[in-house]
Formats: C-alpha cells, structure tokens, sequence
C-alpha cells in the first residue's frame, strides 16, 4: 500500500465513524449498532484492565455504551469519537469502584522506595498470561492506576483529576502496584 492510499483509507474510516455518530444523533439505532460492534472490543479492553474481571468488565462496557448512546448528541467532533467513548468507559468503571468505596491510599508522609532492579540476565522471562494473570490479581486501586497510566496513557496529573486525589498519590500507589505486580508475578513463575 502507498502512503496515499493509507490516507485515503484513514480519511474513509474517520469520516465513516463520523458519519455514523451523525446518524447516531439523528436517532438511528442501527448506526449505534455498528458503532458497537466497530468499538466493543476495544472498550471491552479497558474496561477488562481497570476492572480486573471478565464479568464485570462485560458490564461496565455494556452501562458504558448505554451512557454514550444517551450522551451521543453531546458530541462535538472536536476530538476522536474513539476517545470520547474511551472516557466515557473509564468512567463507568471508575464509578463502579467507588460506588464500592475503593479508597487510593497515599505516601505523602512516607519515602518511596524504589524496587530493587537486578541485571537483565538475572530478570526471569514472563509470558504474556503470566503478566495479564498478575495484573487481574492487583487489588482494584492498583490495577485502575496501573491501567490508566500504562494502557490509556494518562500522565499522574490527569489520574490525580480524574481519581480526586493528590499526583503523588498517584506516583506511590502506581509504584507500589508495579512492586506487587512483579511479587505476583515471582511467586506465579515458580
């Protein structure tokens, strides 16, 4: 494929999402089935990362897409409908966790200790299961903060906002969730 042709199919898939939230907000429940069936299994990602189970990943993606179908005509196209719906899941998650009352706890006032890191030839291999096992593992505060800055790729500022905690709070509590997901990992390895 040239590079023109990679444009031109980028340009088609954005203007065809586009054209289908268009539809969307027009009122067409077969253009949010395919919007559906174009985004679930990315948003059932997140979802799974942040909430560690299948089961409830399933439903947090599912609440999720029913807020956006209500919220659809609030979209404004100034920015990727793919995130626009990625925030709207992450919130249905993040909701879910406190409606539990799952509390990010801080180190302000302790040191934070950095993992001891042996040389690469000493690090045990880990498989691709093994890591996804460990993550599923961490307690639900560790592993939202852990998703949210590795797989979203949100900074310890826009965590700390979205989370309503302090940045450092966010540091320590992802710090620790790489220090018990290697600890998982070790004792899963053998």
């Amino acid at each position: 494929m040239t590079s023109v042709e990679i444009i031109m199919t980028a340009d088609t898939t954005y203007t065809t999402h586009h054209e289908l939230v268009r539809e969307c907000q027009r009122g067409s429940q077969s253009a949010f089935e395919q919007i559906y069936t174009l985004y679930g299994g990315a948003m059932y990602a997140v979802a799974h990362r942040i909430m560690g189970d299948r089961e409830e990943a399933r439903d947090m993606m599912q609440e999720g897409f029913y807020r956006a179908y209500d919220r659809i005509a609030q979209f404004r196209f100034d920015a990727s409908f793919g995130a626009w719906l990625k925030r709207i899941i992450i919130r249905q998650c993040l909701d879910e966790q406190r409606r539990r009352r799952i509390d990010y706890v801080g180190l302000e006032d302790e040191h934070m200790h950095h993992m001891d890191t042996a040389s690469d030839d000493q690090e045990p291999t880990y498989t691709v299961d093994l890591v996804r096992a460990a993550h599923a593992k961490l307690s639900d505060g560790y592993r939202t903060i852990l998703s949210l800055y590795i797989y979203e790729g949100y900074t310890h500022r826009e965590i700390a906002e979205i989370l309503g905690i302090s940045e450092q709070t966010s540091k320590s509590q992802y710090h620790r969730a790489k220090k018990q997901l290697k600890s998982i990992m070790q004792k899963s390895h053998g």
